[in-house]
């Protein structure tokens, strides 16, 4: 596969069938997936696209920001500096009634995640990992739901679930051109329930969550941003309570046609949940 204008070819990883019920260990994750094995797939540039991504049609969005985090922040400093920042891009973004950013993680690639060991915060919880690569969902039909009642009630708010509430990834390169490993987003549309496989996880502090990993189908269309800074944000949906933008898979993946220079990928996402009604 060549590269050609508007995209780029790369490899993700991919569960090889529904039927195979091998479990194997990652140590990066702290939890249990299945089998994988790498594909290369058509990776198109969200930058040729006729119309922007939309999170309405394809899941996903490119929201431009002013970048708070950076790569020589402290767990402690993102808490302090970036959480309210990311929440009220994202709010003034999709109209949401409330915002609640309860999560984030700090990616990057190789043994020494581009110089920085791993960390892990006051809880345990590792807060600088190494770029998945695996393709996935962030959430199911069950954990989707579950995860946004343990956040209400983290933040110890006097509400319940509306009818309409989702779940979303905001995630942005920390360096950049980002030719390193880019993150690469399935248009909802082009994929169905029965690429998905429910896998149950422990994440930190021992509470269980599920994730769905991917299938690969020549069906599914894959998208990433060319050359990616810091000042612009994917924004996709983990979950939705409403048909049909539900669950965007997404996975960082080896560009076989990246363009020197290609320094070492470093990421920060934030796990967001917005209430609608």
């Amino acid at each position: 596969m060549s590269a050609t204008a508007g995209g780029t070819s790369g490899t993700l990883l991919f569960i090889t069938s529904h039927d195979s019920d091998d479990d194997l260990r990652d140590d990066s994750r702290n939890d249990f997936t299945t089998a994988t094995v790498p594909r290369t797939v058509r990776v198109h540039d969200m930058r040729s696209l006729p119309l922007p991504p939309s999170l309405d049609r394809e899941g996903f969005a490119v929201l431009l920001h002013t970048p708070v985090a950076t790569l020589d922040m402290t767990p402690e400093d993102i808490r302090a500096k970036a959480l309210d920042s990311v929440a009220k891009a994202i709010s003034t973004a999709i109209g949401a009634n409330r915002v609640f950013v309860f999560d984030f993680t700090v990616r990057g690639t190789g043994a020494g995640e581009t110089g920085m060991p791993l960390e892990r915060d006051d809880s345990g919880e590792i807060v600088k990992r190494k770029a998945d690569r695996r393709a996935h969902c962030d959430y199911t039909v069950e954990s989707g739901p579950r995860r946004a009642a343990e956040v209400l009630a983290d933040h110890a708010v006097d509400v319940s679930l509306p009818t309409h509430f989702a779940i979303y990834n905001a995630w942005h390169p920390l360096i950049g051109p980002l030719r390193d490993n880019p993150l690469a987003l399935c248009d909802t549309r082009s994929i169905t329930m029965d690429d998905l496989r429910p896998v149950d996880i422990q994440q930190a502090g021992g509470r269980e969550g599920q994730v769905y990993e991917v299938q690969q189908r020549d069906t599914q269309r894959w998208h990433y941003v060319s050359d990616m800074r810091p000042e612009e944000m994917l924004l996709f949906v983990g979950y939705d309570s409403s048909a049909p933008t539900r669950f965007v898979p997404h996975g960082a993946f080896d560009d076989l046609h990246a363009r020197a220079p290609v320094p070492p990928r470093a990421s920060i996402e934030f796990r967001v949940l917005a209430l609608f009604d």
